[in-house]
């Protein structure tokens, strides 16, 4: 009895898990995904993207790498980016490509010296989708600019648009 109740559950908030085959072209619009992980060698990274389309997408997005050192100052990179992409979509997953211009700003040091520059992000993303509206995702990058460079990789929760 408790088993076809969660069951029931289930096909109610995810009504795509019960359909077999291929995802549909027609409803991918896309996916929304955001997490945290770890940038450079011992900092935290965190990750916000939406990304529209199906397999030529468009990303706008966010992500950032700080450094906490101790007495409570902070070192950081973050970028806004908006930029085309390729993705591979999949019933069971789905990865994808960016390359973005970008708008860089954080702080050099743990001092109050502050800067805005222009870069790049690199973006890669690869996201398992056993329930096609959400998944588990590993978003890598890197965030180039003259100023300091960025890069990480974070474990992202993904909502999709009913793959």
């Amino acid at each position: 009895m408790r088993l076809a109740l969660l069951s029931a559950l289930l096909l109610v908030a995810f009504p795509s898990a019960a359909q077999p085959g291929p995802p549909s072209a027609e409803r991918d619009r896309g996916w929304l995904a955001f997490g945290y992980g770890l940038g450079r060698p011992d900092d935290l990274a965190g990750v916000i993207t939406a990304n529209f389309g199906r397999e030529r997408v468009i990303q706008v997005g966010f992500h950032g790498v700080t450094d906490f050192a101790l007495g409570g100052s902070v070192a950081s990179v973050s970028a806004f980016h908006v930029g085309p992409g390729l993705s591979r979509v999949s019933r069971w997953n789905r990865t994808a490509l960016f390359v973005s211009p970008a708008v860089v700003w954080g702080q050099r040091t743990t001092t109050d010296d502050r800067f805005v520059t222009a870069g790049v992000v690199v973006s890669g993303q690869a996201v398992l989708t056993p329930v096609r509206e959400v998944g588990l995702g590993l978003d890598v990058f890197v965030t180039l600019n003259a100023v300091r460079p960025a890069y990480g990789a974070a474990l992202t929760f993904v909502f999709e648009a009913n793959k």
